[in-house]
């Protein structure tokens, strides 16, 4: 009879935190979703096996972090929450923005973890926010886009197309060479006449 296999939680895929940052003050004063979009970016973290036999940790993308709207929304965040959540993980420590995307298509925000969290709360420490005129880049290059989509008025027919949408009885002018020595024409009711200034 063969030995029943127990399950072994440590076998399953995890990701490594320490217990440091898990007791730190700057996790602490995370609130809302902020924690879970820290594991979020922990968990996009990328090692390199030989440097970790040596006992090198540090993530090879550490500096290249992306984490876009449209990724946040399948993970149930409001752009409002995601939004929130990021600002609270730069300003204690967490995240550092090394460039901030816009409207155009494929230009998502670049992140860096950052180490600022283990000097949080004391005098030390740096303090670092999302520029907000950065954010507002976004919201500004959607509304030029949106604008630029709309219609513009019809432009005027030049000549005599833009003759034939004149009111009849409207005198029009017209180049010497179509009109004549006078350089003019009166559209009357429909019958073109001379103006005898011949």
């Amino acid at each position: 009879m063969s030995k029943k296999k127990h399950h072994n939680p440590y076998a399953e895929p995890g990701m490594y935190v320490t217990f440091a940052l898990l007791k730190s003050m700057a996790f602490f004063a995370l609130s809302g979703k902020s924690p879970h979009i820290l594991m979020d970016f922990l968990r996009k973290r990328k090692f390199d096996k030989d440097l970790v036999k040596h006992g090198n940790f540090s993530p090879v993308n550490r500096d290249r972090l992306f984490y876009t709207r449209k990724e946040a929304a399948v993970r149930g965040y409001t752009e409002k929450v995601f939004s929130r959540g990021v600002d609270q993980l730069i300003e204690v420590g967490f995240l550092d923005l090394v460039e901030q995307g816009g409207g155009m298509v494929g230009h998502a925000s670049v992140y860096a973890l950052s180490e600022r969290w283990k000097k949080y709360g004391t005098p030390e420490f740096v303090p670092a926010e999302r520029p907000k005129d950065a954010r507002a880049f976004k919201l500004a290059s959607i509304a030029a886009a949106r604008e630029k989509r709309r219609p513009g008025p019809q432009a005027a027919l030049p000549g005599a197309q833009g003759a034939a949408k004149a009111a009849p009885g409207a005198a029009v002018e017209q180049p010497p060479d179509e009109a004549g020595v006078g350089g003019c024409e009166s559209v009357r009711g429909g019958n073109t006449n001379g103006c005898g200034c011949e």
